[in-house]
């Protein structure tokens, strides 16, 4: 009403996008003639939830978007439980393959050697962590190492895949899905499904 928009036919709902069918199924339109995905989020929300999402701050390991957020084999999972519990090995792969991070060895590394001396539990003790084994671009290093532990900890990557699979099963014939991606990971998933499709003989790429 401020800026005065008419809501009049639009419902509000609440979820993760990976459940669209079943959100679409739950609001009763389970045939639909477009899909629009934004994988962002407003900075605002993250940088004022005090659950560690900025290396800017000093605040607790957290990184859940939900305080309910499990892992895929359905255990409670933060990211205090990624940097002290998972071994050295997955922590390397995990800062490689979401990160994209060069030292993600030396990195796994000196966190399994911190956390055997003392818990890690601040985003703060992180960083010290990540300034033993640093040579330079510090920021973009903690970019990385953060933005990693927040794609596992929510389950970002699987949750695209499963929004765009579900997506594609409400829509009607000729409808169009899009997607707004904001980094390469979920650029090559968005650009894979597509392609996918079109392969297969039953979509385009606009």
């Amino acid at each position: 009403d401020e800026v005065g928009l008419s809501w009049s036919g639009i419902e509000f709902r609440s979820g993760n996008f990976a459940d669209i069918a079943n959100i679409s199924a739950e609001s009763k339109f389970n045939s639909v003639n477009g899909v629009l995905f934004d994988f962002g989020f407003r900075s605002y929300h993250i940088d004022e939830s005090g659950r560690g999402f900025s290396y800017t701050k000093d605040e607790p390991l957290d990184m859940r978007y939900e305080s309910t957020q499990i892992s895929a084999d359905r255990t409670q999972i933060n990211a205090e439980k990624v940097v002290n519990e998972w071994p050295e090995n997955r922590l390397e792969e995990i800062f490689t393959e979401y990160g994209e991070e060069r030292d993600s060895r030396k990195i796994a590394k000196a966190i399994v050697e911190s956390r055997q001396i003392k818990q890690i539990r601040t985003t703060g003790e992180l960083i010290d962590i990540l300034n033993t084994v640093i040579a330079s671009n510090a920021i973009k290093t903690y970019s990385r190492i953060f933005q990693a532990l927040r794609i596992v900890v929510n389950n970002e990557l699987e949750n695209i895949k499963r929004g765009l699979e579900g997506a594609w099963g409400i829509l009607k014939p000729n409808g169009r899905i899009v997607a707004i991606s904001f980094h390469s990971l979920e650029d090559r998933l968005v650009k894979n499904f597509f392609n996918s499709k079109k392969q297969e003989g039953v979509g385009e790429v606009l």
